[in-house]
């Protein structure tokens, strides 16, 4: 039985290892993919031949500064999640975007202003937003947009999109991670122990963080090969998967070494116990004094032999002549 317990223990921490990889790399790839690699593509976009130097490094500053904005990962999610849940290419903005994008607006208005709106005009933008006759109008020419793309179900990009917005939603990393509750439950339950499950989940952590680690050098190796061949510059914040993959390795680490003490202590408690009777009984040190091998004589009322010079006998305690 116990065998078999340890059978389970192992393949649900080979388990483990796989699932806090990939939430280690969803988290992390949510932040690459949507603010560096997006930003990256914008600028790319937007920035022309023509432009100055001075022109587009005020471009990159100005997304920079917005891909920055609190709510900008919100609002990024919500459009992907449209995107995902869009059939034939028909992709439809939806209520929950565009209220995040109205958010955005408001929590992020002096931003915008220092971009160069006015305060009047974003007032207007978020009255003419919220109410519902051109809010319906507002969406409707997003969806035209939408359609005007012209989106094919069976391009490769497209599907890479639905892909990535399905495995790297929010909803997809909580259940992830809620998995991963359920996988330590059961390797609790396995072990029959209050501490002794701290081992496999802590060597669990520890080798996906080495695993994420070896993702994060992967991906700045990459990097810097496309820059140096393409000659574009192209830069990518891995500073969240940096964070993400020292977090579970030490954090492994640490929990390691918190079993090993607690495996001591406990080691140590029960074979002070083990030197216990079982019986409650005190066992003294004394020391029996053993009949001598050739005894002169010999007490009348035990038989024990004794020495001459002997005057008490040493087991019963009577008088010898």
């Amino acid at each position: 039985m116990k065998a078999l317990r340890e059978f389970f223990i192992v393949i649900l921490s080979f388990l483990l290892i796989g699932m806090i990889t990939c939430l280690g790399v969803f988290v992390s790839f949510r932040n690459i993919v949507n603010t560096s690699i997006g930003g990256e593509v914008v600028k790319n976009m937007v920035a022309t031949d023509d432009m100055s130097e001075e022109e587009k490094q005020k471009i990159d500053d100005a997304i920079d500064k917005v891909t920055s904005y609190k709510g900008t990962q919100e609002v990024i999610d919500s459009v992907l999640n449209d995107i995902n849940s869009s059939s034939d290419g028909n992709i439809t903005i939806s209520d929950e975007t565009l209220d995040k994008f109205i958010q955005l607006i408001e929590d992020n208005k002096q931003e915008l202003i220092d971009l160069g709106a006015t305060e009047q005009d974003i007032n207007e933008l978020i009255k003419d937003a919220k109410d519902p006759e051109n809010r319906s109008k507002i969406q409707e020419g997003i969806n035209t947009g939408y359609q005007e793309l012209n989106v094919d179900t069976g391009n490769q990009s497209y599907n890479i999109i639905k892909t990535y917005s399905s495995i790297a939603s929010p909803k997809a990393i909580i259940r992830l991670g809620t998995s991963i509750g359920i996988v330590v439950i059961l390797i609790m339950l396995l072990s029959w122990s209050w501490y002794k499950w701290i081992r496999p989940t802590s060597i669990s952590s520890i080798i996906a963080g080495l695993n994420l680690l070896i993702v994060y050098y992967g991906i700045g190796a990459i990097v810097d090969w496309v820059v140096d061949d393409s000659n574009v510059s192209f830069n990518v914040d891995t500073s969240i998967l940096k964070i993400v993959s020292h977090s579970i390795f030490f954090g492994g680490i640490a929990a390691l070494i918190i079993y090993i003490v607690i495996n001591n202590v406990m080691k140590k408690n029960n074979k002070s116990i083990e030197n216990v009777d079982t019986n409650n009984t005190v066992v003294t040190d004394t020391k029996v004094e053993q009949d001598p091998i050739n005894p002169d004589k010999f007490c009348a009322s035990c038989g024990s032999g004794v020495t001459k010079e002997t005057t008490v006998c040493p087991k019963c305690g009577a008088p010898l002549d």
